[in-house]
């Protein structure tokens, strides 16, 4: 009877020992067809990104509205898909490429006539054809490309073989504030426009709107909204801060004219600035040694802190200086 059982037992853990071998089979193939199946899903992956691409480079005839625009650019003849055109939304060019625009301006010869720079023209439109392939492109034009970019409402982030210059104050700081508004003056012939600014910040992380406005600051227009035009804002950190700014037309002050910088801090941080009139030193930012003379040198006017809410009085009337530098481009 025991020898029975004995047996019974002994076929019985047989039986679960193969039953764990086809287990481990199974699982051996279950493991390889997912690895396969892995394979395949990557290889489509890579189909659908490298048909991305190609649909990016060369887009679909069919996509409605997207047809290929003859150009004629000041007597030169230029192609290009609709689409390459219309990447800033409400821009003069997305305008000039929409189908309302193009179908009443067509002429007999089926090009679009653009009383433009060819080469200006062309210039732009290889920045948008590299745009489409790497979103985050930096484009880099030339003087006059630059200035056909910005009436037509393509960013400009450089200009090849600009003059910039640095505007440096290093006084030590004594007074913060969460909000503060100060001059700055072109002096001579030049005409600048504004490309960075540096400060010094206090107390804890937060937040900057940078504002901006032609004429000084003193008087009616410390507190009157309507009068300043938003530039840039952007997240701070306790220490030194750099903020780029952005081109466009506020950020341009003509020769001998006053504009002014407002600074509005949220979310804790402050400005650190002087009580004290700071020296200011010059250095030419640019290729070459060129020499920052008077007529070249944007100067630093007198600042106020403004109030604890946007464009309300400040606390104050004495004269505050900002301390930081300034980064601007000859014009």
């Amino acid at each position: 009877m025991v020898e029975t059982v004995l047996s019974q037992v002994q076929e019985l853990g047989c039986a679960i020992q193969r039953l764990e071998n086809t287990k481990s089979k199974l699982q051996q193939e279950v493991d390889s067809l997912s690895k396969h199946l892995e394979s395949k899903r990557s290889d489509v992956r890579e189909q659908e990104r490298r048909l991305a691409e190609l649909e990016v480079i060369f887009p679909s005839v069919s996509e409605p509205g997207d047809e290929v625009l003859s150009f004629d650019v000041g007597g030169q003849v230029v192609r290009t898909h609709r689409s390459t055109l219309m990447q800033f939304e409400g821009s003069v060019l997305a305008t000039l490429a929409s189908t309302r625009w193009t179908e009443g301006a067509k002429r007999s010869n089926g090009h679009l006539f653009l009383d433009m720079d060819p080469d200006a023209f062309k210039e732009v439109l290889e920045f948008l054809r590299e745009r489409r392939l790497a979103r985050g492109v930096h484009s880099v034009f030339s003087p006059q490309a630059a200035r056909l970019a910005q009436y037509l409402g393509v960013p400009v982030d450089s200009i090849k073989d600009e003059l910039c210059i640095s505007m440096k104050n290093t006084l030590a700081t004594d007074c913060s504030f969460s909000s503060f508004m100060f001059d700055v003056h072109m002096p001579g012939q030049w005409g600048c426009c504004l490309r960075a600014i540096s400060f010094e910040s206090s107390e804890s992380p937060g937040r900057v709107t940078v504002y901006m406005r032609t004429g000084s600051f003193l008087g009616e227009p410390q507190s009157d909204a309507s009068q300043w035009s938003e530039v840039c804002r952007g997240p701070l950190q306790p220490g030194q801060n750099r903020i780029e700014l952005p081109r466009g037309e506020v950020l341009h002050i003509p020769p001998c004219t006053t504009a002014a910088l407002f600074l509005f801090f949220e979310g804790g941080a402050k400005l650190r600035y002087s009580s004290k009139r700071p020296d200011v030193t010059y250095a030419n930012m640019s290729k070459g040694d060129i020499q920052v003379i008077d007529s070249m040198r944007l100067s630093f006017g007198v600042g106020r802190n403004s109030g604890t809410t946007l464009f309300s009085l400040g606390l104050h009337s004495e004269d505050r200086y900002f301390v930081g530098e300034v980064v601007y481009s000859l014009v």
